[in-house]
């Protein structure tokens, strides 16, 4: 997110003095100026609790971090769709439970029987680094 600045015009001599008295807007000026932010009504609304004060003030370095905060936010509430996303688009329960234990497990236990019933998980990208096996008499089964 980028926030460019427009240049102020130089001041006249006359101007100087007005410069010197206001060299920061007034609170009010700057909200009206930050009302032009593309996020400002979800996070008046949203993420801004305090109403009695308006949302950016006269800082602009305050502000800026304040303008990147909120965008984490709301780019953060965007990864977050993506994932369900994904998960909605599989209809079955056995893909959903498939694809929930091979995209975010990171201790897998199951008994042989089940892993020589299900031998496609690989295909849906469980990979495994250390096997342990209670039973060793089952390790025919699985070959």
């Amino acid at each position: 997110l980028k926030i460019i600045a427009a240049q102020k015009p130089q001041p006249t001599s006359n101007e100087e003095s007005k410069v010197e008295k206001s060299e920061t807007p007034d609170a009010k000026t700057t909200d009206e100026m930050w009302k032009k932010y593309p996020f400002y009504d979800f996070v008046k609304e949203f993420l801004y609790s305090d109403t009695d004060n308006p949302i950016f003030g006269p800082d602009y370095n305050e502000n800026s971090r304040r303008v990147r905060a909120y965008w984490e936010y709301i780019r953060s509430i965007f990864e977050e769709v993506q994932e369900y996303h994904k998960f909605e688009m599989i209809r079955e329960q056995k893909e959903r439970e498939k694809y929930v234990m091979c995209e975010f497990s990171k201790v897998v236990g199951m008994t042989a029987s089940y892993l020589v019933i299900n031998q496609d998980l690989h295909t849906f990208g469980l990979n495994y680094d250390t096997i342990i096996f209670e039973n060793g008499s089952l390790l025919t089964d699985l070959e």
